[in-house]
């Protein structure tokens, strides 16, 4: 890879799929793993900061890849 342009792209791609896997590693782990991510019977804390982290977590996810997209080459 001689052209410097390509060379950024590939590393905004990479930066952007690690922090996808990431989050997405994170809250399957939260949610499925330790059982948060499914309402019983009664609803206890545990689901309901999950969802909040969920949300927090995803709009700043969404903010990182915006920022790192919006920059330009």
């Amino acid at each position: 890879m001689k052209e410097p342009d390509i060379r950024v792209f590939f590393k905004r791609i990479i930066a952007g799929s690690f922090a996808v896997f990431l989050w997405m590693l994170i809250n399957v782990t939260a949610g499925i793993k330790f059982n948060y991510a499914f309402w019983s019977n009664q609803t206890i804390i545990g689901n309901i900061v999950f969802y909040v982290w969920l949300l927090i977590s995803g709009i700043v996810l969404f903010m990182f890849i915006k920022k790192l997209w919006i920059k330009p080459m």
